[in-house]
């Protein structure tokens, strides 16, 4: 048409109303610009329809608002496209719904972000369902939390994969649980941290499972906690392998139940760490023993305190070596009760020395068997002194011998009783020099002459004076010629007197220099008898006079005929002596006398 947009301006509405859809076809922007706007409402809707788009441009925004919903709804794909965002703002919000489903798509970004609350609300499903992904994405907080139920639930994943998170965190809870998973599977990390916790709990149980690690990564510890055991039982291994300590920390006993055991297997070593003791033990015992011996060894003492029986009787016996010496330190008895006797093998040097002497006493035979050679050497004193006759008596010569000697001061005197004659024979020297005089008193006969013979001659004075006549007369005399000097001064007159007459035939040259005049008083008179030519030169002046007067007559002629000058003379001036003496002992000593 070649009218002037004056002319057009003076058109009547029924004029208008009359225009062919030939010559409407003709109209350009500017003439449909000079519309008036209750002239634009007498378009019928074929003349709407024959338009042409370029037209559509120059329907001013009170011309839009004026539209009725059949003229809008007339509008082609083409029409709708090339609308300007206050164009598409200033059209009513029936005017809004009227634009077919085929049109909607064409509406730009911008123009949908513009749309009014009223307007979006009045969008039907099919309209939502046909806008595009870069159009949802488009979409104000303000505006998404108008969509429907429906609207939500028939969204496309593409769609759902645009939405901001600002968007996804005003829908509503309802609007969350009709999410379908695979429309959840599109979800970022950061439309996952735009949830609310009621929000993820009202997410579909199958749709956690298309929760990427990343994703699961970023839930809050408040999200965390307020999934459902079922949702817990919907996450992967992967997902579960990717929780932070701090995430881990919130989960609650019920949840933390449904973990399986390769999920548990999955955990970081931080992640193990940040359990709480509830939610450790309420882990399947199968779920413990799938702790790697990282997670083991990082284990808070609390947290291995709190480990129930079968958790613990579910340890292997490689996970049992991992186990820190601060949590070893606080296992209850019932707790090392349960380990089986592989598991007590493989604790450490360390560990040993943490076990409290509670918990030793308590240990099986078996277990106490059990114990290697390092473990031994590694435990203390008060952890000796803790063990059972039972336990004493089952202990083999390695473990006995592999003992520290500041250990042995630990054993009772009814332990060291109870030792076998091997373990006994075996110790170190050091160890039989921690024996105290109780203790070697106490000890058997046999157990006596099963020391080594360097062994014997390490016990000290106080050691020797414990001894009781019964063990000195038993004593061999290879064993009682390696009794140092210092450890034969401690026999007492008992001692003394229970010596056999061979055992003190035996004595060494310095052990016979060693006897003080006590000591000879209270040798018998076969003990006298039975000095051999060996020892007499040794034995010094001052002891020779310890002879009793029933005594000094068995000396044999042999024997002072090899006395020293110095001992001769002591004698022979004890008047208390001489009267006792032989005549041929009078003159040898005469002899050597002069």
């Amino acid at each position: 048409m070649s009218l002037s947009t004056a002319a057009v301006a003076a058109l009547t509405t029924s004029q208008i109303g009359n225009l062919s859809t030939t010559n409407v076809a003709l109209l350009n922007s500017s003439q449909v610009a000079a519309f008036s706007t209750s002239g634009v409402t007498f378009l019928t809707t074929s003349q709407v329809s024959n338009l042409v788009t370029g037209a559509i441009k120059g329907l001013t925004t009170s011309s839009l608002f004026a539209m009725t919903t059949s003229q809008v709804s007339n509008l082609t794909s083409s029409d709708v496209g090339v609308l300007k965002t206050q164009q598409v703002v200033a059209m009513t919000t029936s005017g809004t719904a009227a634009l077919t489903t085929s049109a909607v798509p064409f509406l730009s970004s911008n123009a949908v972000r513009a749309m009014t609350t009223s307007g979006i609300s009045m969008l039907t499903t099919g309209q939502v369902l046909s806008l595009g992904t870069a159009q949802i994405g488009a979409l104000y907080t303000s505006a998404a939390s108008l969509l429907s139920t429906a609207d939500i639930g028939f969204l496309t994943t593409s769609s759902v994969a645009m939405m901001k998170s600002s968007s996804i965190s005003a829908l509503s809870t309802g609007d969350i649980g009709t999410l379908s998973t695979s429309q959840v599977s599109q979800f970022g990390t950061s439309q996952i941290r735009g949830l609310s916790t009621s929000a993820i709990l009202t997410l579909k149980t199958g749709a956690i499972a298309f929760l990427t690690s990343s994703e699961v990564s970023v839930l809050t510890t408040s999200r965390i906690s307020a999934l459902t055991t079922g949702q817990i039982n919907q996450l992967t291994t992967s997902n579960v392998g990717v929780l932070r300590s701090t995430q881990t920390g919130a989960l609650t006993t019920s949840q933390a139940s449904m973990l399986t055991t390769s999920e548990v297997s999955n955990l970081t070593t931080a992640a193990v760490r940040g359990l709480t003791t509830s939610t450790l033990t309420a882990l399947f015992t199968s779920g413990v023993g799938s702790l790697t011996s990282s997670d083991i060894n990082q284990l808070k003492t609390n947290q291995v305190a709190l480990l129930g029986t079968s958790q613990m009787a579910s340890l292997t016996t490689s996970q049992i070596g991992f186990l820190s010496t601060s949590g070893v330190h606080l296992l209850s008895t019932s707790q090392v009760g349960v380990l089986t006797t592989s598991g007590v093998i493989n604790l450490t040097t360390s560990q040993s020395g943490q076990l409290t002497t509670s918990i030793i006493g308590n240990l099986t035979t078996g277990d106490a068997l059990s114990l290697n050679t390092s473990a031994m050497s590694f435990l203390h004193s008060s952890q000796l002194g803790a063990l059972t006759t039972a336990q004493i008596v089952v202990l083999t010569t390695s473990q006995v011998v592999a003992l520290s000697t500041t250990a042995l001061t630990g054993l009772t005197t009814s332990a060291i009783y109870n030792l076998g004659t091997s373990e006994i024979g075996q110790m170190s020297t050091g160890a039989i020099g921690a024996l105290r005089t109780a203790e070697v008193s106490i000890l058997t006969t046999s157990a006596i002459n099963s020391l080594y013979t360097e062994n014997v001659g390490l016990l000290k004075t106080s050691q020797v004076f414990g001894l009781t006549t019964s063990q000195i007369g038993q004593m061999t005399t290879s064993s009682l010629q390696f009794l140092s000097t210092s450890g034969l001064r401690g026999l007492g007159s008992t001692g003394i007197q229970a010596l056999t007459t061979s055992g003190v035939h035996q004595l060494s040259s310095s052990q016979a220099h060693s006897l003080t005049s006590t000591q000879v008083g209270y040798l018998t008179t076969s003990a006298v008898f039975s000095l051999s030519t060996s020892d007499m030169p040794y034995l010094r002046s001052s002891a020779i006079v310890g002879l009793t007067t029933s005594s000094v007559f068995f000396l044999t002629t042999s024997a002072v005929s090899v006395m020293s000058t110095s001992t001769a003379t002591a004698l022979l001036n004890d008047t208390k002596l001489t009267p006792f003496l032989t005549t041929s002992d009078i003159n040898l000593i005469t002899n050597l006398v002069l």
